[in-house]
């Protein structure tokens, strides 16, 4: 995982994306969301960080490593792909329309000041539900909970091309 792994709202909205080619592609995925808002139910989740377990009603649990998915949202700001710690962004349990404001609020990465939003930051990261929920990462389906997503340090070099020499 490069970008971020996430279960609930998000993956159905995921899925929704993958299927919905007739939009334009700037509309796909907040149509896709405000769909997903209006027929998800919160579920429980068991977060374990770091061999710490937490037991949540959510509508969805996000694991970022960078800070944007899904068109430019801004889902975990303070997220950095190289200080070794994983933001997990945890929607409680809130009403369609505190989802809503969220949604909205999320392309800025104000979401984080409301009180249903969470972030919490570790190095190793497990999610489980109580019901059947996909899992997602980067966009594509990786399968059903539970997931699991951890820090490697230096895994991934990244190279830049030479600059040129006029």
């Amino acid at each position: 995982m490069v970008g971020s792994v996430y279960a609930g709202i998000d993956s159905l909205t995921s899925a929704l994306v993958n299927r919905v080619h007739r939009l334009p592609a700037r509309l796909q995925y907040p149509v896709a969301a405000v769909w997903a808002i209006a027929t998800h139910r919160a579920t429980e989740y068991r977060i374990v960080i770091d061999g710490v377990t937490q037991r949540v009603d959510a509508h969805t649990v996000i694991v970022a490593n960078s800070g944007y998915y899904g068109s430019g949202m801004h889902v975990a700001p303070s997220a950095q792909l190289d200080d070794g710690l994983l933001d997990i962004v945890i929607f409680s349990a809130a009403g369609r329309l505190r989802l809503l404001k969220a949604l909205r609020r999320v392309y800025s990465g104000t979401h984080l000041q409301l009180a249903e939003v969470t972030v919490r930051k570790g190095r190793a990261v497990a999610i489980d539900a109580a019901g059947a929920v996909a899992a997602y990462a980067d966009g594509d389906r990786i399968g059903p909970l539970p997931v699991g997503a951890r820090v490697r340090p230096g895994a991934l070099n990244v190279i830049a091309p030479p600059s040129r020499i006029s």
